[in-house]
Order: structure tokens, then C-alpha cells, then sequence
């Protein structure tokens, strides 16, 4: 896959990892990419397109998972706190996806552009529109 921003998804990663240590700095970098990235990011992470992608603090992103732009992975609501996603090694998550809640998803798993997923995934499966999960 092409990187076509390789130093912003660069420069967002070091603002996640970097947030106790310069926050200044970082809270620019998160301005200027239109980005909050709260949670630990694993290694092999890939944000090709790092613009409007929003994570929760809670979250647990597996490895070489790939977050296109404009991602939302967080709660379901702000007044009722209830837990956040848990993403798989090797996920894809199109452009435009919402995972919301204390959802699981599962190794391997694709979720398309502008899908909306509130329920678990299991591995290996792929999501569509709002919770429309195929298994292989």
C-alpha cells in the first residue's frame, strides 16, 4: 500500500507516543492533522491518509493493523462512558468507519469505508454498512 503522506503519519505517531513528553508540540501536530490519537500505539501501525482520525484513550489497537482518514474508533456516547474498542493483529479499517463501544474485533478483519460497527467481529470476517459482518 502507498503512503501518501509517509512524514504526517510519522508526525502523528510521535504525537500519540510523545503526549506526557511534549505536549505542546504534539497538541500542534494533532491541530494541524485534525487528529486525537489518545491510546498506545503498537508497532506496525499504519496511517496512510492520518487526517480526522479520532481514537479513544482506551482503546487496544493489535499490530500492523492499517486506520485510514477520518476513523472514529471510541464510546458509543459521551454522558454514558462504557468502554471503548478492542482491534485484532493485521485489521483494516476503511476511510470514514465508526467503531463504537466496547466492541471486539477479531484478527485479520476488514472493515469498509463509512462502516459503522457496534457488535463484535470474529477473525478473519469483513464489515459493511452499519453492522453488516460476512464471514468467510
Amino acid at each position: 500500500m502507498k503512503v501518501e503522506n509517509p512524514a504526517a503519519a510519522k508526525l502523528l505517531i510521535r504525537a500519540a507516543r510523545g503526549k506526557r513528553r511534549r505536549p505542546r508540540l504534539d497538541r500542534l501536530v494533532c491541530v494541524l492533522l485534525n487528529s486525537d490519537v489518545f491510546c498506545d500505539l503498537p508497532d506496525g501501525i499504519a496511517f496512510p491518509h492520518p487526517y480526522g482520525v479520532m481514537i479513544h484513550s482506551q482503546a487496544v489497537i493489535g499490530e500492523n493493523t492499517t486506520v485510514m482518514q477520518q476513523v472514529a474508533i471510541g464510546g458509543k456516547s459521551v454522558t454514558e462512558p462504557d468502554g471503548a474498542p478492542t482491534l485484532g493483529r493485521g485489521c483494516y479499517v476503511g476511510a470514514g468507519a465508526r467503531i463504537l463501544g466496547p466492541v471486539r474485533i477479531g484478527d485479520n478483519v476488514t472493515i469498509g469505508a463509512n462502516a459503522v460497527v457496534t457488535r463484535d467481529a470474529p477473525d478473519g470476517g469483513v464489515v459493511v454498512g452499519a453492522n453488516q459482518i460476512l464471514v468467510p
